[in-house]
């Protein structure tokens, strides 16, 4: 019948240690800080996660933008360090 329960004791005025049962979480004050800042870490994980995930995909749009004109400069650029790579690993 009490198997969620647990027995506390409580000393009477004339010294009878009487257990009575009660639920586990009975002092919800010694649990709810904890709780409180778990949910105020996960809300403010979850709005930095989101932000991050805005910045990328601006990042990304802006560099995709940007591209259409720097396409030819970075080909150049990646063909000169790869020779220049190739260069130096055979000398």
């Amino acid at each position: 019948l009490f198997g969620n329960y647990q027995y506390v004791a409580n000393r009477m005025d004339d010294g009878i240690i009487v257990y009575r049962p009660e639920l586990p979480l009975r002092n919800l004050l010694s649990i709810a800080p904890p709780v409180l800042f778990y949910c105020v870490m996960a809300v403010s994980s979850c709005i930095l996660n989101a932000y991050v995930v805005h910045r990328l995909l601006v990042l990304r749009r802006n560099a995709a933008l940007r591209s259409v004109k720097n396409h030819t400069i970075e080909r150049g650029i990646f063909h000169m360090s790869f020779i220049h790579k190739l260069a130096n690993q055979l000398s």
